[in-house]
Protein backbone atom coordinates (compact mmCIF):
# COMPACT_ATOMS: atom_id res chain seq x y z
CA UNK A 1 0.00 0.00 0.00
CA UNK A 2 2.87 2.37 0.80
CA UNK A 3 4.29 1.74 -2.67
CA UNK A 4 0.97 2.59 -4.32
CA UNK A 5 0.62 5.77 -2.26
CA UNK A 6 4.16 6.76 -3.17
CA UNK A 7 3.44 6.32 -6.88
CA UNK A 8 0.51 8.74 -6.61
CA UNK A 9 2.57 11.32 -4.70
CA UNK A 10 5.76 10.98 -6.70
CA UNK A 11 4.85 13.37 -9.58
CA UNK A 12 4.54 16.16 -6.99
CA UNK A 13 7.75 15.46 -5.10
CA UNK A 14 8.85 19.10 -5.53
CA UNK A 15 5.73 20.47 -3.83
CA UNK A 16 5.87 17.78 -1.14
CA UNK A 17 9.55 18.44 -0.38
CA UNK A 18 9.03 22.19 -0.19
CA UNK A 19 6.11 21.69 2.19
CA UNK A 20 8.26 19.42 4.36
CA UNK A 21 11.10 21.95 4.51
CA UNK A 22 8.72 24.73 5.47
CA UNK A 23 7.16 22.53 8.15
CA UNK A 24 10.55 21.70 9.66
CA UNK A 25 11.64 25.35 9.51
CA UNK A 26 8.47 26.49 11.30
CA UNK A 27 8.82 23.74 13.92
CA UNK A 28 12.48 24.43 14.73
CA UNK A 29 11.88 28.18 14.70
CA UNK A 30 9.10 27.84 17.27
CA UNK A 31 11.11 25.51 19.53
CA UNK A 32 14.17 27.75 19.28
CA UNK A 33 12.07 30.87 19.90
CA UNK A 34 10.75 29.58 23.23
CA UNK A 35 14.13 28.27 24.39
CA UNK A 36 16.05 31.43 23.39
CA UNK A 37 13.37 33.65 24.93
CA UNK A 38 13.78 31.79 28.24
CA UNK A 39 17.53 32.27 28.13
CA UNK A 40 17.23 35.94 27.12
CA UNK A 41 14.68 36.92 29.77
CA UNK A 42 16.67 35.14 32.49
CA UNK A 43 19.93 36.75 31.37
CA UNK A 44 18.37 40.21 31.33
CA UNK A 45 16.93 39.68 34.81
CA UNK A 46 20.30 38.61 36.20
CA UNK A 47 22.03 41.50 34.42
CA UNK A 48 19.55 43.90 35.96
CA UNK A 49 20.15 42.52 39.46
CA UNK A 50 23.95 42.33 39.23
CA UNK A 51 24.50 45.36 37.04
CA UNK A 52 26.60 43.35 34.57
CA UNK A 53 26.56 44.64 30.98
CA UNK A 54 24.92 42.39 28.38
CA UNK A 55 24.58 42.52 24.60
CA UNK A 56 20.85 42.31 24.12
CA UNK A 57 20.82 43.49 20.48
CA UNK A 58 21.97 40.17 18.97
CA UNK A 59 19.59 37.82 20.85
CA UNK A 60 16.75 40.30 20.37
CA UNK A 61 17.40 40.34 16.62
CA UNK A 62 17.57 36.53 16.54
CA UNK A 63 14.25 36.29 18.43
CA UNK A 64 12.60 38.64 15.94
CA UNK A 65 14.07 36.63 13.07
CA UNK A 66 12.81 33.34 14.55
CA UNK A 67 9.35 34.86 15.01
CA UNK A 68 9.31 35.93 11.35
CA UNK A 69 10.53 32.50 10.21
CA UNK A 70 7.87 30.78 12.32
CA UNK A 71 5.07 32.96 10.92
CA UNK A 72 6.22 32.78 7.31
CA UNK A 73 7.00 29.07 7.63
CA UNK A 74 3.59 28.17 8.99
CA UNK A 75 1.78 30.23 6.37
CA UNK A 76 3.95 28.87 3.56
CA UNK A 77 3.55 25.33 4.86
CA UNK A 78 -0.26 25.61 4.80
CA UNK A 79 -0.25 26.99 1.25
CA UNK A 80 2.27 24.54 -0.20
CA UNK A 81 1.14 21.36 1.57
CA UNK A 82 -2.52 21.95 0.71
CA UNK A 83 -1.64 22.76 -2.89
CA UNK A 84 0.33 19.53 -3.08
CA UNK A 85 -2.50 17.58 -1.46
CA UNK A 86 -5.13 18.98 -3.82
CA UNK A 87 -2.97 17.99 -6.79
CA UNK A 88 -2.54 14.47 -5.42
CA UNK A 89 -6.28 14.11 -4.76
CA UNK A 90 -7.06 15.28 -8.31
CA UNK A 91 -4.70 12.58 -9.60
CA UNK A 92 -6.33 10.00 -7.32
CA UNK A 93 -9.83 10.82 -8.58
CA UNK A 94 -8.68 10.55 -12.18
CA UNK A 95 -6.97 7.23 -11.39
CA UNK A 96 -10.03 5.79 -9.64
CA UNK A 97 -12.40 6.90 -12.40
CA UNK A 98 -10.04 5.38 -14.99
CA UNK A 99 -10.10 2.12 -12.98
CA UNK A 100 -13.89 1.87 -12.74
CA UNK A 101 -14.76 3.19 -16.21
CA UNK A 102 -13.91 -0.13 -17.95
CA UNK A 103 -15.98 -1.97 -15.32
CA UNK A 104 -19.19 -0.15 -16.24
CA UNK A 105 -21.78 -1.47 -16.55
CA UNK A 106 -20.78 -5.14 -16.56
CA UNK A 107 -19.28 -5.21 -13.05
CA UNK A 108 -20.87 -2.15 -11.46
CA UNK A 109 -24.54 -2.92 -12.09
CA UNK A 110 -24.90 -4.29 -8.54
CA UNK A 111 -23.14 -1.29 -6.96
CA UNK A 112 -25.28 1.38 -5.32
CA UNK A 113 -24.76 4.80 -6.89
CA UNK A 114 -24.37 6.40 -3.46
CA UNK A 115 -21.66 3.89 -2.54
CA UNK A 116 -19.70 4.65 -5.72
CA UNK A 117 -20.06 8.38 -5.09
CA UNK A 118 -18.79 7.89 -1.54
CA UNK A 119 -15.71 6.04 -2.77
CA UNK A 120 -15.01 8.57 -5.51
CA UNK A 121 -15.38 11.51 -3.12
CA UNK A 122 -14.90 10.76 0.57
CA UNK A 123 -12.67 7.68 0.46
CA UNK A 124 -10.33 9.43 -1.97
CA UNK A 125 -10.34 12.52 0.27
CA UNK A 126 -9.28 10.35 3.22
CA UNK A 127 -6.05 9.53 1.40
CA UNK A 128 -4.86 13.11 1.91
CA UNK A 129 -4.04 11.92 5.44
CA UNK A 130 -0.98 10.07 4.08
CA UNK A 131 0.96 13.28 3.48
CA UNK A 132 -0.72 15.88 5.68
CA UNK A 133 -1.39 13.78 8.77
CA UNK A 134 1.11 10.92 8.56
CA UNK A 135 4.24 11.40 6.45
CA UNK A 136 4.73 15.13 7.09
CA UNK A 137 4.29 15.04 10.91
CA UNK A 138 6.42 11.89 11.34
CA UNK A 139 9.36 13.14 9.26
CA UNK A 140 9.21 16.58 10.89
CA UNK A 141 9.05 14.96 14.34
CA UNK A 142 12.07 12.72 13.72
CA UNK A 143 14.19 15.65 12.51
CA UNK A 144 12.94 17.91 15.31
CA UNK A 145 13.69 15.28 17.99
CA UNK A 146 17.18 14.70 16.57
CA UNK A 147 18.04 18.42 16.56
CA UNK A 148 16.73 18.99 20.12
CA UNK A 149 18.53 15.92 21.47
CA UNK A 150 21.89 16.89 19.95
CA UNK A 151 21.57 20.47 21.18
CA UNK A 152 20.68 19.43 24.74
CA UNK A 153 23.50 16.87 24.80
CA UNK A 154 25.98 19.73 24.32
CA UNK A 155 24.95 21.08 27.74
CA UNK A 156 23.92 17.93 29.66
CA UNK A 157 23.76 14.39 28.19
CA UNK A 158 21.49 13.06 30.97
CA UNK A 159 18.91 15.77 30.30
CA UNK A 160 19.08 14.98 26.59
CA UNK A 161 18.58 11.25 27.27
CA UNK A 162 15.55 11.77 29.51
CA UNK A 163 13.96 14.20 27.06
CA UNK A 164 14.62 11.80 24.17
CA UNK A 165 13.06 8.89 26.08
CA UNK A 166 9.91 10.89 26.93
CA UNK A 167 9.63 12.20 23.37
CA UNK A 168 9.81 8.67 21.96
CA UNK A 169 7.28 7.49 24.51
CA UNK A 170 4.96 10.38 23.67
CA UNK A 171 5.48 10.40 19.92
CA UNK A 172 5.64 6.70 19.06
CA UNK A 173 4.83 4.29 21.91
CA UNK A 174 1.67 6.16 22.90
CA UNK A 175 0.34 6.59 19.32
CA UNK A 176 0.97 2.91 18.54
CA UNK A 177 -1.05 1.92 21.60
CA UNK A 178 -3.80 4.37 20.65
CA UNK A 179 -3.80 3.04 17.10
CA UNK A 180 -4.53 -0.46 18.35
CA UNK A 181 -7.51 0.90 20.25
CA UNK A 182 -8.70 3.05 17.35
CA UNK A 183 -8.19 0.62 14.45
CA UNK A 184 -11.49 -1.34 14.81
CA UNK A 185 -13.39 1.89 15.41
CA UNK A 186 -11.77 3.55 12.40
CA UNK A 187 -12.84 0.70 10.12
CA UNK A 188 -16.36 0.87 11.52
CA UNK A 189 -16.45 4.66 11.08
CA UNK A 190 -15.37 4.49 7.41
CA UNK A 191 -18.01 1.84 6.63
CA UNK A 192 -20.75 3.70 8.52
CA UNK A 193 -19.90 6.99 6.82
CA UNK A 194 -19.98 5.30 3.40
CA UNK A 195 -23.31 3.65 4.19
CA UNK A 196 -24.81 6.92 5.42
CA UNK A 197 -23.79 8.79 2.28
CA UNK A 198 -25.26 6.00 0.16
CA UNK A 199 -28.56 6.24 2.01
CA UNK A 200 -28.59 10.03 1.64
CA UNK A 201 -28.00 9.88 -2.11
CA UNK A 202 -30.60 7.16 -2.66
CA UNK A 203 -33.12 8.94 -0.43
CA UNK A 204 -32.66 12.19 -2.37
CA UNK A 205 -32.88 10.48 -5.76
CA UNK A 206 -35.95 8.45 -4.84
CA UNK A 207 -37.85 11.01 -2.74
CA UNK A 208 -40.64 11.25 -5.31
CA UNK A 209 -41.39 7.52 -5.31
CA UNK A 210 -41.02 7.32 -1.51
CA UNK A 211 -43.60 10.07 -1.02
CA UNK A 212 -46.02 8.46 -3.47
CA UNK A 213 -45.93 5.13 -1.63
CA UNK A 214 -45.68 6.67 1.87
CA UNK A 215 -42.39 4.85 2.46
CA UNK A 216 -40.29 7.86 3.44
CA UNK A 217 -40.51 7.24 7.19
CA UNK A 218 -38.98 3.78 6.87
CA UNK A 219 -36.03 5.19 4.91
CA UNK A 220 -35.64 8.05 7.37
CA UNK A 221 -35.49 5.51 10.23
CA UNK A 222 -32.78 3.56 8.40
CA UNK A 223 -30.84 6.76 7.80
CA UNK A 224 -31.12 7.78 11.46
CA UNK A 225 -29.92 4.36 12.59
CA UNK A 226 -26.83 4.52 10.40
CA UNK A 227 -26.22 8.13 11.43
CA UNK A 228 -26.38 7.17 15.12
CA UNK A 229 -23.80 4.42 14.56
CA UNK A 230 -21.54 6.84 12.67
CA UNK A 231 -21.76 9.59 15.30
CA UNK A 232 -21.23 7.13 18.15
CA UNK A 233 -18.12 5.74 16.45
CA UNK A 234 -16.78 9.24 15.81
CA UNK A 235 -17.36 10.17 19.47
CA UNK A 236 -15.40 7.13 20.65
CA UNK A 237 -12.57 7.92 18.23
CA UNK A 238 -12.39 11.51 19.48
CA UNK A 239 -12.23 10.27 23.08
CA UNK A 240 -9.24 8.09 22.22
CA UNK A 241 -7.52 11.03 20.51
CA UNK A 242 -8.31 13.29 23.48
CA UNK A 243 -6.75 10.69 25.77
CA UNK A 244 -3.62 10.90 23.65
CA UNK A 245 -3.50 14.68 24.05
CA UNK A 246 -3.91 14.40 27.82
CA UNK A 247 -1.09 11.84 28.17
CA UNK A 248 1.16 13.90 25.92
CA UNK A 249 0.60 16.98 28.07
CA UNK A 250 1.45 14.97 31.17
CA UNK A 251 4.69 13.66 29.62
CA UNK A 252 5.67 17.16 28.44
CA UNK A 253 5.38 18.55 31.97
CA UNK A 254 7.20 15.50 33.32
CA UNK A 255 10.08 16.36 30.98
CA UNK A 256 10.05 19.98 32.18
CA UNK A 257 10.24 19.04 35.88
CA UNK A 258 12.80 16.31 35.21
CA UNK A 259 15.12 18.85 33.59
CA UNK A 260 14.64 21.27 36.47
CA UNK A 261 15.43 18.55 39.05
CA UNK A 262 18.48 17.29 37.14
CA UNK A 263 19.96 20.65 36.17
CA UNK A 264 19.37 22.63 39.39
CA UNK A 265 22.36 20.94 41.15
CA UNK A 266 24.44 21.70 38.04
CA UNK A 267 23.60 25.38 38.43
CA UNK A 268 24.51 25.23 42.11
CA UNK A 269 27.87 23.69 41.16
CA UNK A 270 28.40 26.34 38.46
CA UNK A 271 28.37 23.70 35.69
CA UNK A 272 25.37 25.40 34.12
CA UNK A 273 24.19 28.99 34.40
CA UNK A 274 20.72 30.04 35.48
CA UNK A 275 19.77 31.24 31.98
CA UNK A 276 20.93 27.91 30.56
CA UNK A 277 18.68 26.08 33.03
CA UNK A 278 15.73 28.18 31.83
CA UNK A 279 16.67 27.53 28.21
CA UNK A 280 16.94 23.74 28.64
CA UNK A 281 13.72 23.55 30.67
CA UNK A 282 11.69 25.45 28.09
CA UNK A 283 13.44 23.60 25.26
CA UNK A 284 12.32 20.25 26.66
CA UNK A 285 8.76 21.56 26.96
CA UNK A 286 8.73 23.09 23.46
CA UNK A 287 10.15 19.92 21.91
CA UNK A 288 6.82 18.17 22.49
CA UNK A 289 5.32 20.32 19.75
CA UNK A 290 7.20 18.05 17.35
CA UNK A 291 5.35 14.93 18.54
CA UNK A 292 1.95 16.53 19.24
CA UNK A 293 0.46 15.52 15.81
CA UNK A 294 1.67 11.90 16.01
CA UNK A 295 -1.28 10.35 17.90
CA UNK A 296 -3.57 11.71 15.16
CA UNK A 297 -1.11 10.44 12.56
CA UNK A 298 -1.22 6.87 13.85
CA UNK A 299 -5.00 6.80 14.34
CA UNK A 300 -5.44 8.31 10.85
CA UNK A 301 -3.47 5.39 9.44
CA UNK A 302 -6.30 2.99 10.32
CA UNK A 303 -8.84 5.20 8.50
CA UNK A 304 -6.52 5.56 5.51
CA UNK A 305 -5.99 1.81 5.33
CA UNK A 306 -9.72 1.12 5.40
CA UNK A 307 -10.35 3.77 2.72
CA UNK A 308 -7.69 2.11 0.54
CA UNK A 309 -9.38 -1.26 1.05
CA UNK A 310 -12.71 0.26 -0.02
CA UNK A 311 -11.19 1.68 -3.21
CA UNK A 312 -9.23 -1.47 -4.02
CA UNK A 313 -12.34 -3.63 -3.58
CA UNK A 314 -13.53 -2.10 -6.85
CA UNK A 315 -10.36 -0.97 -8.63
CA UNK A 316 -8.70 -4.41 -8.37
CA UNK A 317 -11.46 -6.00 -10.43
CA UNK A 318 -10.51 -6.92 -13.97
CA UNK A 319 -12.72 -5.65 -16.76
CA UNK A 320 -14.80 -8.33 -18.49
CA UNK A 321 -14.20 -6.65 -21.84
CA UNK A 322 -10.53 -6.02 -22.60
CA UNK A 323 -9.75 -3.49 -25.32
CA UNK A 324 -7.66 -5.03 -28.14
CA UNK A 325 -4.03 -3.98 -28.38
CA UNK A 326 -4.34 -3.80 -32.16
CA UNK A 327 -7.77 -2.60 -33.25
CA UNK A 328 -9.42 -3.64 -36.49
CA UNK A 329 -11.05 -1.13 -38.80
CA UNK A 330 -14.83 -0.94 -38.50
CA UNK A 331 -16.50 -2.15 -41.71
CA UNK A 332 -18.91 0.24 -43.38
CA UNK A 333 -22.42 -0.75 -44.44
CA UNK A 334 -21.94 -4.05 -42.61
CA UNK A 335 -24.43 -6.57 -41.28
CA UNK A 336 -24.46 -7.42 -37.58
CA UNK A 337 -24.36 -11.16 -36.92
CA UNK A 338 -24.81 -13.02 -33.65
CA UNK A 339 -23.34 -16.52 -33.72
CA UNK A 340 -24.56 -18.76 -30.86
CA UNK A 341 -24.30 -15.88 -28.37
CA UNK A 342 -24.87 -16.75 -24.71
CA UNK A 343 -24.51 -14.45 -21.75
CA UNK A 344 -24.51 -14.92 -17.99
CA UNK A 345 -24.27 -12.03 -15.55
CA UNK A 346 -21.46 -12.15 -12.95
CA UNK A 347 -22.44 -14.13 -9.83
CA UNK A 348 -25.42 -15.61 -11.70
CA UNK A 349 -25.85 -19.27 -12.60
CA UNK A 350 -28.51 -18.96 -15.32
CA UNK A 351 -28.14 -17.80 -18.92
CA UNK A 352 -29.76 -14.44 -19.67
CA UNK A 353 -29.14 -15.14 -23.37
CA UNK A 354 -28.97 -18.73 -24.60
CA UNK A 355 -27.22 -19.52 -27.92
CA UNK A 356 -28.79 -16.77 -30.01
CA UNK A 357 -27.95 -16.81 -33.71
CA UNK A 358 -29.36 -14.22 -36.13
CA UNK A 359 -28.37 -11.47 -38.53
CA UNK A 360 -29.40 -7.82 -38.62
CA UNK A 361 -28.85 -6.85 -42.28
CA UNK A 362 -27.47 -3.38 -42.97
CA UNK A 363 -30.16 -0.74 -43.47
CA UNK A 364 -33.00 -2.84 -42.04
CA UNK A 365 -35.22 -2.40 -39.01
CA UNK A 366 -35.56 -5.23 -36.51
CA UNK A 367 -38.06 -5.35 -33.66
CA UNK A 368 -37.54 -7.54 -30.58
CA UNK A 369 -40.55 -7.89 -28.26
CA UNK A 370 -40.90 -9.81 -25.02
CA UNK A 371 -41.62 -9.57 -21.33
CA UNK A 372 -39.46 -7.68 -18.84
CA UNK A 373 -36.35 -9.62 -17.83
CA UNK A 374 -36.38 -11.82 -20.92
CA UNK A 375 -32.96 -10.51 -22.08
CA UNK A 376 -33.90 -7.90 -24.69
CA UNK A 377 -31.86 -5.03 -23.20
CA UNK A 378 -28.89 -7.32 -22.55
CA UNK A 379 -28.81 -8.19 -26.24
CA UNK A 380 -28.55 -4.49 -27.13
CA UNK A 381 -25.76 -4.00 -24.60
CA UNK A 382 -23.73 -6.82 -26.19
CA UNK A 383 -24.13 -5.21 -29.61
CA UNK A 384 -23.11 -1.88 -28.04
CA UNK A 385 -19.96 -3.61 -26.66
CA UNK A 386 -20.90 -2.80 -23.06
CA UNK A 387 -20.91 -6.52 -22.21
CA UNK A 388 -18.83 -9.26 -23.83
CA UNK A 389 -20.64 -12.42 -24.80
CA UNK A 390 -19.96 -15.28 -22.39
CA UNK A 391 -19.99 -17.69 -25.33
CA UNK A 392 -20.31 -17.25 -29.07
CA UNK A 393 -19.44 -14.18 -31.09
CA UNK A 394 -20.88 -10.89 -32.31
CA UNK A 395 -19.64 -9.94 -35.78
CA UNK A 396 -19.64 -6.56 -37.49
CA UNK A 397 -19.39 -7.64 -41.09
CA UNK A 398 -16.73 -10.33 -40.75
CA UNK A 399 -14.91 -8.66 -37.82
CA UNK A 400 -15.39 -9.85 -34.24
CA UNK A 401 -16.63 -6.98 -32.06
CA UNK A 402 -13.91 -7.82 -29.51
CA UNK A 403 -11.29 -6.80 -32.09
CA UNK A 404 -12.83 -3.32 -32.44
CA UNK A 405 -12.15 -0.35 -30.17
CA UNK A 406 -15.35 0.11 -28.15
CA UNK A 407 -15.23 3.93 -28.16
CA UNK A 408 -14.84 4.03 -31.94
CA UNK A 409 -17.68 1.53 -32.34
CA UNK A 410 -20.04 3.46 -30.04
CA UNK A 411 -19.33 6.66 -31.97
CA UNK A 412 -21.29 5.03 -34.80
CA UNK A 413 -24.30 4.21 -32.61
CA UNK A 414 -27.24 6.38 -31.55
CA UNK A 415 -28.76 4.94 -28.38
CA UNK A 416 -32.14 5.55 -26.78
CA UNK A 417 -31.84 3.70 -23.48
CA UNK A 418 -34.61 2.49 -21.22
CA UNK A 419 -33.35 4.79 -18.44
CA UNK A 420 -32.11 8.09 -19.94
CA UNK A 421 -29.04 9.45 -18.18
CA UNK A 422 -28.95 13.25 -17.81
CA UNK A 423 -26.11 15.22 -16.25
CA UNK A 424 -26.38 18.05 -13.74
CA UNK A 425 -26.14 20.78 -16.34
CA UNK A 426 -28.20 22.88 -18.72
CA UNK A 427 -30.42 21.45 -21.45
CA UNK A 428 -27.83 22.55 -24.02
CA UNK A 429 -25.04 20.83 -22.05
CA UNK A 430 -26.96 17.57 -22.12
CA UNK A 431 -27.73 17.79 -25.82
CA UNK A 432 -24.16 18.66 -26.80
CA UNK A 433 -22.97 15.41 -25.25
CA UNK A 434 -24.21 13.89 -28.51
CA UNK A 435 -22.79 16.61 -30.78
CA UNK A 436 -20.34 18.99 -29.03
CA UNK A 437 -20.18 21.46 -31.95
CA UNK A 438 -23.95 21.74 -32.44
CA UNK A 439 -25.31 25.27 -32.81
CA UNK A 440 -28.34 26.53 -30.88
CA UNK A 441 -30.34 26.39 -34.10
CA UNK A 442 -29.48 22.71 -34.58
CA UNK A 443 -30.49 21.99 -31.00
CA UNK A 444 -33.85 23.70 -31.43
CA UNK A 445 -34.57 21.89 -34.69
CA UNK A 446 -33.82 18.51 -33.07
CA UNK A 447 -35.96 19.38 -30.04
CA UNK A 448 -38.89 20.25 -32.25
CA UNK A 449 -38.55 16.94 -34.11
CA UNK A 450 -38.68 15.14 -30.73
CA UNK A 451 -41.93 16.95 -29.83
CA UNK A 452 -40.23 19.22 -27.29
CA UNK A 453 -40.95 22.54 -29.00
CA UNK A 454 -43.73 23.46 -26.55
CA UNK A 455 -41.55 22.33 -23.65
CA UNK A 456 -38.79 24.74 -24.67
CA UNK A 457 -41.27 27.64 -24.64
CA UNK A 458 -42.08 26.95 -20.98
CA UNK A 459 -38.43 26.98 -19.80
CA UNK A 460 -37.35 30.22 -18.07
CA UNK A 461 -33.89 30.25 -19.65
CA UNK A 462 -34.54 28.26 -22.81
CA UNK A 463 -31.58 26.06 -23.75
CA UNK A 464 -29.63 27.38 -20.75
CA UNK A 465 -32.20 26.07 -18.25
CA UNK A 466 -30.58 23.88 -15.59
CA UNK A 467 -32.01 20.34 -15.50
CA UNK A 468 -30.77 19.45 -12.01
CA UNK A 469 -29.02 16.36 -10.69
CA UNK A 470 -29.79 13.37 -13.01
CA UNK A 471 -32.41 15.57 -14.71
CA UNK A 472 -34.51 15.95 -11.56
CA UNK A 473 -36.33 19.01 -12.96
CA UNK A 474 -37.85 17.18 -15.92
CA UNK A 475 -40.41 14.38 -16.06
CA UNK A 476 -39.66 10.84 -17.19
CA UNK A 477 -41.33 11.42 -20.53
CA UNK A 478 -39.42 14.65 -21.09
CA UNK A 479 -36.15 12.91 -20.18
CA UNK A 480 -36.98 10.20 -22.75
CA UNK A 481 -37.58 12.81 -25.46
CA UNK A 482 -34.33 14.59 -24.55
CA UNK A 483 -32.58 11.24 -25.05
CA UNK A 484 -34.28 10.94 -28.45
CA UNK A 485 -33.08 14.46 -29.30
CA UNK A 486 -29.51 13.39 -28.47
CA UNK A 487 -29.88 10.43 -30.82
CA UNK A 488 -31.17 12.71 -33.61
CA UNK A 489 -28.20 15.06 -33.14
CA UNK A 490 -25.67 12.23 -33.27
CA UNK A 491 -27.37 10.81 -36.38
CA UNK A 492 -25.29 7.59 -36.42
CA UNK A 493 -25.71 4.77 -39.01
CA UNK A 494 -26.77 2.27 -36.28
CA UNK A 495 -29.67 2.95 -33.90
CA UNK A 496 -30.36 0.92 -30.75
CA UNK A 497 -33.72 1.80 -29.23
CA UNK A 498 -34.79 0.36 -25.87
CA UNK A 499 -38.48 1.05 -25.21
CA UNK A 500 -38.45 4.35 -27.18
CA UNK A 501 -42.10 5.19 -26.41
CA UNK A 502 -42.05 4.23 -22.71
CA UNK A 503 -43.53 6.99 -20.51
CA UNK A 504 -45.03 8.95 -23.43
CA UNK A 505 -48.72 9.70 -23.92
CA UNK A 506 -50.54 8.32 -26.96
CA UNK A 507 -50.32 11.53 -28.99
CA UNK A 508 -46.60 12.07 -28.36
CA UNK A 509 -45.89 8.36 -28.92
CA UNK A 510 -47.63 8.45 -32.33
CA UNK A 511 -45.72 11.63 -33.25
CA UNK A 512 -42.41 10.01 -32.26
CA UNK A 513 -43.12 6.79 -34.18
CA UNK A 514 -43.86 8.85 -37.30
CA UNK A 515 -40.56 10.71 -36.83
CA UNK A 516 -38.61 7.47 -36.39
CA UNK A 517 -40.27 5.89 -39.40
CA UNK A 518 -39.02 8.77 -41.54
CA UNK A 519 -35.60 9.20 -39.94
CA UNK A 520 -34.50 5.54 -39.83
CA UNK A 521 -34.67 5.13 -43.59
CA UNK A 522 -31.33 3.78 -44.80
CA UNK A 523 -30.08 3.14 -41.26
CA UNK A 524 -29.77 -0.09 -39.33
CA UNK A 525 -32.17 -0.05 -36.37
CA UNK A 526 -32.69 -2.61 -33.61
CA UNK A 527 -35.72 -1.78 -31.51
CA UNK A 528 -36.64 -3.39 -28.20
CA UNK A 529 -40.21 -3.07 -26.91
CA UNK A 530 -42.80 -4.86 -24.82
CA UNK A 531 -45.19 -4.70 -27.76
CA UNK A 532 -45.36 -3.88 -31.46
CA UNK A 533 -45.22 -0.22 -32.47
CA UNK A 534 -48.11 0.51 -34.89
CA UNK A 535 -47.10 2.89 -37.65
CA UNK A 536 -43.41 1.92 -37.64
CA UNK A 537 -42.26 -0.14 -40.63
CA UNK A 538 -40.41 -3.29 -39.50
CA UNK A 539 -38.36 -5.63 -41.71
CA UNK A 540 -38.04 -8.48 -39.21
CA UNK A 541 -39.71 -9.22 -35.89
CA UNK A 542 -38.41 -11.48 -33.11
CA UNK A 543 -39.93 -12.51 -29.80
CA UNK A 544 -37.62 -13.05 -26.81
CA UNK A 545 -38.58 -15.72 -24.27
CA UNK A 546 -36.23 -16.90 -21.51
CA UNK A 547 -33.14 -15.74 -23.37
CA UNK A 548 -34.08 -17.29 -26.72
CA UNK A 549 -35.35 -15.64 -29.90
CA UNK A 550 -38.14 -16.80 -32.15
CA UNK A 551 -38.72 -15.05 -35.49
CA UNK A 552 -42.27 -13.96 -36.29
CA UNK A 553 -43.53 -14.04 -39.87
Amino acid sequence: MIRQLWQWHRPYIGWLSLGLMLSIAALLANISLLALSGWFISSMAIAGITGVAINYFTPAAIIRGLAMIRTAGRYGERVVTHEATFRVIATLRQWFFAQIEPLSPAQLYHQRSGDLLSKLQKDVDRLDAFYLRIALPIISAVIGIAVVTVFMALYDPSSAAITLMLLILSGFALPIALNRLASPLAQKEVLAASQMRSYCVEFTQGIGELLIFNAEQEKISQLKSVQTTWLDTQTRLHKIRSLGGFVQGFLAHMALWSIILICTPLVTNNILSGPQLAMLSLLSLAAFEAVAPLPLAFTSWAELKEAMNQLESISDQKALRVEPLKTAAIPTNADITLNKVSFTYPKSHTHTLDEISLTFPYGTRSLITGNSGSGKSTLLQIIEALYPASFGSCLIGNIDINQINSDQWRSKISVISQQPQLINGSLADNLRLAKPDATDTELLVALNKAALGDFIDTLPDGLDTWLGDTGAKVSGGQARRISITQALLKDAPLWLLDEPTEGLDQSTSSQLIKLLDQHLTGRTAIIVSHQRLPGLHIDQHFVMRNGQLTQQH
